[in-house]
This record gives C-alpha cells, sequence and structure tokens, in this order.
C-alpha cells in the first residue's frame, strides 16, 4: 500500500470510529424472507375467487415483484372491495402459506453477525407489522431487528424513501446502508442519501437495478459481510434532512407502536452511478 493510500485509509478509520457503526436497513420481501412463492399463490387464490375466468400470468408476477399488495389489487380488481380483496390476501397467505416462507440463503447468519458487531438493524416494508413480526419470530430472526416501519390499515401513506428516512433517524443514525432487491429499492435509497446494496439471487430484473445504479451489487449475503469489513464506503453517504429532535422516537418503541402505511413504489429517477458487481 502506498504511503498516500495508507494515509488515506487511517483517515477513513478515524472517522468511521467517530461516526460508529451505520444502521443496516433491509426490506423485507425477497432480502430478508424468500416470500415469492406465497406472493403468487395467494394472488392466484385471489385471481380464482374474485377474477371469474381471469388468471394470474407470468407477466403480473414480475409486475407485483416489490410492490404493495394494496396497491397491486387496487390495479388489478378497481371496481371491487378493496378491503375484502386484501382481507382474503392476507388470510389465505397466513393460514396456507406460512410453511412456504422461509428466510433468504445466508441472511440469519448474517443478521446474527451485524448484531455481534454492533451495527443497528431496521426493516422497512409494506406489509403489516404483524405479518412481519409473526414471520420473524416464525423463522428466529425477530431477535436481530431493532426497529421495523410497515404496513398498516391507516389510509396515510408515504413513500418507501421517507420510511427509509425514518428508520435511520429512529436507529439514531446518520449514515445508512440500504439492502434490497428491486430498482425501487436502490432509487429510494438515492433519494435519501443512504449507501445502497442491491441483493439479487435470482439474476432476475438484473438490468433495471443496474440502471438504477446500486453502489454494489450482490447475490450472496457473505460478500455484503466483505464489503463491511473493507473499506467504509459508506462514510461518504448521509441521509439528507434529518428529523428534528422533537420529531424522534425512542428505538424501544418501534416495535411496541403502530407505524405508519409504507409504500414500495418508485421514485422519480436520480443520476446513475456505477455499480460494483460481486458473485
Amino acid at each position: 500500500m502506498s504511503k498516500q493510500k495508507e494515509k488515506l485509509s487511517k483517515e477513513l478509520r478515524k472517522k468511521e470510529k467517530k461516526v460508529g457503526k451505520p444502521a443496516v436497513i433491509f426490506s423485507f420481501d425477497g432480502t430478508i424472507m424468500n416470500t415469492e412463492p406465497a406472493i403468487f399463490a395467494a394472488y392466484r387464490h385471489v385471481f380464482a375467487k374474485f377474477g371469474g375466468n381471469r388468471r394470474f400470468t407470468a407477466e403480473e408476477e414480475q409486475k407485483v415483484i416489490g410492490v404493495s399488495s394494496g396497491i397491486m389489487l387496487k390495479e388489478f380488481f378497481p371496481d371491487l372491495d378493496q378491503e375484502e380483496l386484501l382481507k382474503e390476501y392476507r388470510t389465505y397467505q397466513y393460514y396456507h402459506l406460512s410453511d412456504l416462507i422461509q428466510p433468504m440463503p445466508g441472511v440469519k447468519d448474517f443478521l446474527k453477525w451485524l448484531k455481534a458487531e454492533g451495527y443497528p438493524v431496521g426493516i422497512i416494508s409494506s406489509r403489516a407489522r404483524s405479518t412481519i413480526t409473526s414471520m420473524l419470530e416464525h423463522t428466529g430472526l425477530m431477535q436481530y431487528i431493532d426497529v421495523i416501519i410497515a404496513g398498516s390499515t391507516k389510509e396515510k401513506e408515504f413513500s418507501g424513501s421517507e420510511a427509509l428516512r425514518i428508520a435511520g433517524n429512529l436507529l439514531k443514525r446518520q449514515c445508512v446502508i440500504y439492502i434490497g432487491h428491486t430498482a425501487a429499492h436502490v432509487l429510494n435509497g438515492h433519494l435519501v442519501g443512504a449507501f445502497t446494496i442491491a441483493y439479487n439471487p435470482s439474476g432476475r430484473i438484473l438490468y433495471d437495478i443496474i440502471d438504477a445504479g446500486p453502489d454494489f451489487i450482490t447475490a450472496d449475503y457473505k460478500m455484503v459481510k466483505r464489503l463491511l469489513e473493507g473499506e467504509p464506503l459508506w462514510l461518504a453517504y448521509e441521509l439528507a434532512e434529518p428529523l428534528a429532535p422533537a420529531e424522534e422516537a425512542p428505538v424501544a418503541a418501534v416495535k411496541e407502536q403502530p407505524s405508519e402505511e409504507v409504500s414500495q413504489e418508485a421514485p422519480a429517477r436520480k443520476k446513475r452511478r456505477t455499480p460494483k458487481k460481486a458473485k
């Protein structure tokens, strides 16, 4: 290592020690939990019950990935009772498909490592809080999560980028690493100044994700761990527009109090960054 690089490395480590560990915030479906089989099965059930001869197609499977079920059901069945549709979707998934939903490969070991290393960890999702906590408890992951910003039955909605910003502030961190699996997640991270990691184990919609410009792309959580053990690249990113002190809430209260609805719609595009790839 040259003297210049060695000096830069020391300066970064000094700043890293001063700032503290960044918050690591995950999207839920497809990032923490492999919910796709259950999601598709639940949509097929709703289509069979309410759609007449209409069937849930492969094209529609691609459309629902990373998008709130409430948003998609309204698009698929705009003239039907949305509360009834959503209740049928969630009830079928809860009672019939819970065994299909398992953690993504390697995520439990990665979460365990994050907790041992002192990283505060959060989840943001458009799913109902009760569903998320039930899945986390069922799979033994709840103990590793500090903050959950999840959906509710309230009419008020806010964007995934706003949810990410709130989660970072609740975790009391100005630097945030956001791990998601869609282009919308990457764009939401850009909007608030997070270091974005695209987790893409399937290889699908890869070009859309690359076009969104994540800072790192990988199919393996071991590579994310290796990234965090290396140079603290996340130090170059800070959350935009932090909450005022009066708006902050104790982290301990987050799991006990109901939270707002979080939508996962893609925000406006931002200037593309060149991603780093890992296999």
